[in-house]
């Protein structure tokens, strides 16, 4: 999912004390054979933590399937829920340190070492770099995910008026959330403050008039209809977001100077170490990186500018491109092409035996509800944890027929087939592998297997599958991996020529898209670039329009993980070629399929761990030449 980064925000999160973990939304422990106490002690430690966890921040339950909290409101931000957390954090970290490491198997010491980092990583956030004291999103993601979880599943055992009275406690909770929100947002980056106001904005328009649409009908628990309550509870939460707007309004017109927002070469390193576990050199840490991505960005330019030759070689690759822009399904058709590409990609993938598919669980295609227009393409799919049966996964595609209306002299129909300018059928193929097949879905299904094949039985601990450790190089750089894969295994190639050269140019505009936000979101936190340079970078070298460029060098002050989408395909890509050269010198024959299956039956872990797991012993560099 790239344009609301949902995977990133969910991981920020907390935990409880150890005695509050123990309560009675515990399972039953794993149980080991005798003569492995410190194993168990391991799995009964990260299995407190993920409990205290969602009891804390019960928002962040529903993602890995824990609905133990789903109706004890938003997160806790107060002061005192804080030093709680980073109290608990202490003894955790206290209590892992006295489980010998030498004592566990080489898969749970793994597991070991990726929960002490990702400890470290939480008290960071906590005590020094508290997201919560600087960015404003924060607190808009924390109000929208908890109500869309709500909104978007029909789980089991649940009904739309069970559902509703989760969403009214959120509601509830929404202006001491907001009053949480002004007293630490005192010190706030410019950018930040802007793209703050905007998703606040969109947060009071989402609860304004997408949740009454999507409860309508709801009931209270008396059995009276739930409409007039709910409005009530919703006009107290936008009053309350309102509030926080007016607070960074005066923010920004403050005459105090504002704090930057770039992170700065330590900042930035120091983030990828402690929440990607990935280690730059000391001296000029991003110095390959960025050299790296500059050829990467070369090479795609000229694969886009050799297709769209081949289907015109008069025109300029801009002009050939801007044709192709014109090729996107028409209104109200949106959902029928995704399904049919759908299927096209698991007829593929099939053919090539490139990966296993899930057989118990498949998409659904759906077009996105209309406060989803703007996010175009997203995977939504329940977590390892959730309860049998599980709600379907479900690919929302955005189609404008009957959202979007005509304006300053333009027919609805006319605004919407602008909108779908950017649904053009070549990258919808690229983003469809990134989202369902073999990308994020079948990740997601991964997942579950692992869960009941290795973590129910011990072997791996809720550290390989919970969402609380996802890494987000990993979980993107999958999908981003996917969309590049399967072009290199022919998808389309033996298809109409046409159709063929225009999905190449898609592809690789993605491709330059995901590039670029790796060279300009490092340039950006390393005070190299302004946004304003930055747009230009993507203006220049991604063939965007000005207002994309401009909204993705934006949020690169924002979200600085956003560098890691073809950080995460490159740490891949070189992990497949060492992993075929390993094993052809072992004499073994090498496989795609069998290096899928591998991999993601591993479970979801920084990519540097996931090479320590597939290349024992390897020394290699993540990404080299």
């Amino acid at each position: 999912m790239d344009i609301l980064n949902r995977r990133e925000f969910l991981k920020c999160a907390a935990m409880l004390s150890a005695a509050a973990a123990l309560s009675s939304c515990r399972l039953d422990p794993v149980s080991l054979p005798s003569g492995h106490a410190s194993e168990q002690a391991f799995l009964d430690l990260v299995e407190e933590y993920t409990h205290s966890y969602f009891k804390f921040h019960p928002i962040r339950g529903p993602e890995s399937g824990d609905h133990t909290n789903d109706g004890n409101g938003l997160d806790d931000l107060s002061d005192e829920a804080l030093a709680e957390e980073a109290q608990a954090l202490r003894n955790l970290q206290k209590r892992l340190g006295s489980i010998p490491q030498n004592s566990l198997s080489a898969d749970l010491a793994l597991d070991a070492e990726v929960f002490a980092a990702h400890l470290e990583a939480r008290l960071d956030e906590l005590e020094v770099s508290r997201p919560f004291a600087r960015d404003p999103y924060f607190y808009a993601d924390i109000i929208q995910m908890g109500i869309l979880y709500q909104m978007l599943f029909d789980y089991a055992g649940t009904t739309l008026d069970s559902r509703l009275q989760i969403a009214l406690k959120q509601l509830e909770d929404t202006p001491t959330l907001m009053q949480n929100a002004i007293l630490k947002l005192q010190s706030v980056p410019l950018e930040l403050i802007e793209y703050g106001i905007t998703s606040l904005g969109d947060t009071q328009s989402f609860l304004e008039i997408d949740v009454p649409a999507a409860f309508s009908g709801a009931h209270l628990p008396d059995g009276a209809l739930a409409e007039a309550t709910l409005k009530e509870k919703i006009r107290a939460a936008s009053q309350a977001i309102g509030g926080l707007i007016t607070h960074l309004e005066a923010l920004r017109v403050s005459p105090d100077p504002k704090p930057p927002f770039a992170l700065g070469e330590e900042g930035l390193a120091k983030r990828l170490r402690i929440k990607h576990g990935i280690s730059l050199p000391d001296q000029n840490p991003f110095g390959f990186i960025l050299s790296r991505t500059l050829e990467e960005i070369k090479d795609n330019q000229a694969a886009f500018e050799q297709a769209a030759h081949a289907l015109d070689p008069s025109r300029t690759p801009m002009e050939v491109w801007a044709e192709i822009q014109t090729h996107h399904p028409r209104p109200g058709e949106v959902a029928a092409v995704a399904q049919k590409l759908v299927d096209k990609l698991v007829s593929f993938l099939k053919q090539k035996d490139l990966i296993e598919l899930p057989g118990e669980e498949a998409v659904e295609v759906k077009a996105a509800p209309a406060f989803m227009l703007y996010w175009y393409a997203t995977m939504w799919q329940t977590g390892p944890f959730e309860p049998t049966p599980a709600p379907p996964a479900v690919y929302y595609v955005s189609d404008p027929a009957g959202i979007l209306k005509g304006e300053n002299g333009q027919t609805d129909e006319e605004a919407q087939n602008e909108f779908l300018m950017s649904m053009v059928t070549p990258e919808l193929w690229t983003t469809t592998a990134h989202e369902s097949y073999p990308g994020h879905f079948v990740q997601g299904c991964a997942l579950k297997k692992t869960k009941r094949e290795r973590v129910d039985t011990g072997q791996l601990s809720r550290v390989a599958v919970s969402s609380i450790f996802m890494p987000f190089s990993f979980s993107e750089g999958w999908a981003h991996y996917c969309e590049q894969m399967v072009r290199e295994e022919g998808l389309l190639q033996d298809g109409d020529f046409r159709d063929y050269q225009e999905y190449l140019m898609g592809q690789r505009s993605d491709a330059l898209m995901r590039l670029c936000r790796t060279y300009a979101g490092i340039q950006l936190h390393l005070g190299q670039m302004t946004v304003a340079e930055a747009a230009d970078f993507f203006e220049q070298n991604s063939f965007v329009p000005r207002e994309m460029a401009e909204t993705e060098a934006q949020r690169g002050a924002y979200e600085p993980d956003y560098i890691l989408y073809a950080i995460g395909k490159m740490a891949l890509l070189q992990l497949r070629d060492d992993y075929r050269a390993a094993q052809q010198a072992q004499g073994k024959t090498f496989t795609l399929r069998q290096f899928h299956d591998e991999l993601l039956s591993l479970g979801q872990y920084p990519l540097p761990v996931l090479r320590r797991k597939m290349l024992p012993g390897d020394q290699r560099e993540l990404i080299s030449k």
